[in-house]
């Protein structure tokens, strides 16, 4: 038995995930096939990543900043 019986939940989690993964190419077909998301589906992925790419770094940077200073505080 795992800590407060995260066990019980696991099932809804996985259930949504596996639905989410199967409609996919569902998902895709139609945006394919839309003349305003064609464009979109092919070259938009540039600034998501690059915006979490950046989101990332400025994560890191925050952990190391905000650990060192509750380090020396102590």
């Amino acid at each position: 038995m795992s800590a407060c019986g995260t066990e019980s939940y696991s099932w809804p989690v996985l259930l949504i995930l596996c639905i989410s993964l199967l409609l996919i190419p569902f998902w895709w077909y139609i945006s394919h096939h839309n003349q305003y998301t064609y464009n979109v589906l092919y070259t938009g992925w540039t600034p998501i990543i690059g915006a979490m790419v950046i989101s990332r770094w400025v994560c890191l940077f925050l952990c190391l900043l905000f650990n060192d200073q509750l380090v020396m505080k102590y």
